[in-house]
């Protein structure tokens, strides 16, 4: 069991792998600044899912440590991606929000997964339709019962 465990997730990390690059020469170049790294694009698209948050909050939100989330936050800012605003009740907290030029970008890479999703739904029948749309209740899902997980597991 543990060998067929083993060799299942092998197979959907390659899967993943094939539909990640597949999506990405499927959509073209998407253009954003050359100078974001993958995690400043996390961080991006954490405080578009949750703008407001403080820096101890977006970093437990990637897993990272608080002071890599600070330098993030502070290199997107200097690039007037983010703010940081001070919470009007305590002025030791400030608060990270996306900037209109943040929102812009985080609109553009939300654009070209819809433009891609939107090729691939015009691809399927009815039937797919239906299985495409169960495997994404499936996924949510899963992420749900991960993120309810992980909040079980976070210290008090």
């Amino acid at each position: 069991m543990v060998n067929t465990t083993r060799a299942l997730r092998d197979e959907i990390f390659g899967l993943n792998e094939q539909i990640r690059v597949k999506s990405f020469a499927l959509v073209g170049p998407i253009a954003f600044p050359p100078e974001l790294t993958m995690r400043q694009l996390h961080v991006l698209s954490a405080t578009a899912r949750a703008d407001g948050l403080t820096v101890h909050q977006l970093a437990e939100t990637l897993n990272i440590a608080t002071p890599t989330a600070s330098g993030l936050v502070d290199r997107l800012a200097e690039k007037g991606l983010l703010q940081r605003i001070g919470d009007e009740t305590d002025r030791r907290v400030r608060h990270v929000h996306l900037t209109e030029p943040g929102q812009e970008m985080i609109t553009l890479l939300d654009t070209a997964f819809d433009r891609m999703l939107e090729e691939l739904l015009d691809l399927l029948d009815a039937d797919e339709l239906i299985e495409f749309r169960n495997h994404f209740k499936l996924m949510l899902s899963v992420l749900e019962r991960a993120q309810a997980k992980r909040a079980e597991q976070a210290p008090a």
